[in-house]
């Protein structure tokens, strides 16, 4: 691997030793260990583990108002017998309640704040993980299913903990897991690269890419809060779509960090080439048209990592593809906002230096040419 220090670290991408450290492990799969609480960009919430004293609180109120997860405090529950319904039960139950906790049941304001971005991580989390131990894949997939469905996927002790157990990942896209409400502050990174590491060979291959993913499970009879009946679906779509959902309305994303999108390219470059059917756009034409966007909602310490993946989408096939509306990426990086920023303009510059046909038209005949000529730090490339 140092081969790979020596080239990279220059890089904004791999800016400090932990991003080096943990980009490496997902994409080259170097057997790192990926333990509960590593975390993307250091959020500091992940490292806030609760007290003992604080651990005490939550039990005592679980086994008064979650009577479903009772049986996790007990020392002769059997955990042969504990199948998957008995612990969505336990989790869905568990958030029924804590949405209307209300004093004396309410936590105090110090465990509120550690447990709000992974409630149930930092709770009964660890309690859960021994009743995975006696549960068939198919089981641990409903669990992992359920968990991505209805909680978006922030818990990613849990999630990383399914996995490594045998639960199947194949029919789970990334936009199942990034694509949140956009109320939501649920923090997906961990969870979306153990996902893409358990898949990667999957984003590998064509047939793979190309196979439509249904995914569906049955919860028998058991209700949950979202729906009465019992069928739950995640997104259903073509995993060769990833990256160009990746690349949305950050306002819609729970992961703004661009190492999900930067691993996925390292891992099939191809995928910057793949047409979405909607719109006839690329990933390449998202990001441009949500790149200032993007801007707005990330630490201003990553805007090198911003240009770092404009430019790593930028390939010879893709710079010209016109969507539906005629639109190339550079109609539009160069007609959704203005003014031109310098970090918008470098992203223009690599476009049209990777060979931009410059008279392609839009549907209204506009051409890039003519957008080019509104902003002078364009014109010299004409």
């Amino acid at each position: 691997m140092s081969w790979l220090i020596s080239n990279d670290m220059k890089n904004p991408i791999y800016k400090s030793a932990y991003h080096y450290l943990f980009f490496s492990c997902i994409v080259f799969l170097q057997g790192c260990a990926l333990t509960p609480d590593d975390t993307i960009s250091g959020n500091k919430h992940d490292n806030d583990n609760l007290t003992i004293a604080e651990q005490k609180i939550v039990d005592t109120w679980v086994r008064e108002k979650v009577p479903e997860c009772r049986f996790i405090y007990s020392h002769t529950a059997n955990k042969k017998v504990i199948d998957s319904i008995r612990i969505i039960s336990c989790i869905d139950h568990f958030f029924i309640s804590s949405y209307s906790r209300k004093p004396p049941y309410d936590f105090p304001d110090s465990i509120n704040k550690k447990i709000k971005y992974r409630e149930l991580d930092k709770t009964i989390g660890k309690k859960l993980t021994p009743f995975f131990d006696e549960l068939p894949p198919k089981e641990l997939t409903n669990i992992l299913a359920f968990l991505i469905h209805m909680i978006k996927g922030e818990n990613h002790y849990l999630i990383k903990s399914l996995v490594d157990k045998g639960a199947d990942t194949q029919d789970i896209l990334l936009s199942n897991i990034l694509t949140a409400s956009v109320t939501s502050e649920s923090n997906t990174c961990l969870s979306s690269l153990i996902i893409l590491q358990a898949n990667r060979k999957l984003y590998q291959n064509k047939k793979n890419l190309n196979t439509f993913v249904k995914y569906h499970f049955k919860l028998n009879n058991h209700t949950t809060r979202i729906k009465s009946d019992t069928n739950y679906k995640l997104s259903s779509g073509y995993r060769r779509d990833d990256l160009y959902k990746l690349l949305v309305d950050p306002a819609y994303l729970k992961c703004l960090e661009p190492v999900i999108a930067v691993t996925l390219l390292e891992i099939n470059p191809d995928l910057r080439d793949v047409v979405h059917s909607e719109d006839g756009g690329t990933a390449l034409h998202n990001y441009a048209q949500n790149f200032a966007a993007f801007k707005v909602f990330e630490k201003e310490d990553s805007t090198g990592q911003r240009i770092d993946l404009a430019n790593k989408l930028i390939s010879k096939n893709n710079i010209n593809i016109q969507n539906k509306e005629g639109q190339t990426p550079l109609h539009l990086l160069l007609t959704v906002y203005s003014p031109l920023s310098k970090e918008r303009l470098a992203f223009a510059k690599a476009i049209v230096h990777a060979g931009a046909d410059l008279d392609l038209k839009d549907k209204k005949g506009v051409s890039v040419r003519d957008l080019m000529l509104k902003y002078p730090g364009l014109v010299p490339l004409l």
